[in-house]
């Protein structure tokens, strides 16, 4: 059997869209493409079937079997990644400078 094309992951999403904002999505729905792995949807209160989401996002008809859903527990979250969060007062002279890099090569 063929893996679904699509991920739906339902429950409490949290993102901050501008400094200072936290947003809450208590009953949100992300959507992912599998193949890519980009996001292709988010809604804020998820109350249709994910196959009625997904077809909304991309903009086609999808069936149930294209589309695999995880539920969230209460306990759970979803945000994005915290990549790269900080910078230390050295390092400000050469932001975008050796990410690539391991600290001890860029230190050197």
């Amino acid at each position: 059997m063929a893996q679904p094309a699509y991920l739906v992951f339902r429950g409490c999403l949290i993102d901050t869209p501008a400094l200072g904002t936290l947003r809450i999505r208590a009953n949100g729905a992300l959507g992912v493409d599998r193949l890519s792995g980009r996001i292709i949807g988010v809604e804020d209160d998820a109350l249709g079937a994910s196959a009625e989401l997904v077809s909304a996002w991309i903009g086609q008809a999808v069936s149930s079997d294209q589309v695999s859903t995880t539920d969230l527990s209460a306990d759970q979250f979803l945000m994005p990644g915290l990549i790269d969060t900080h910078t230390h007062a050295p390092q400000f002279t050469f932001l975008g400078l050796g990410h690539d890099l391991p600290l001890m090569d860029w230190l050197e």
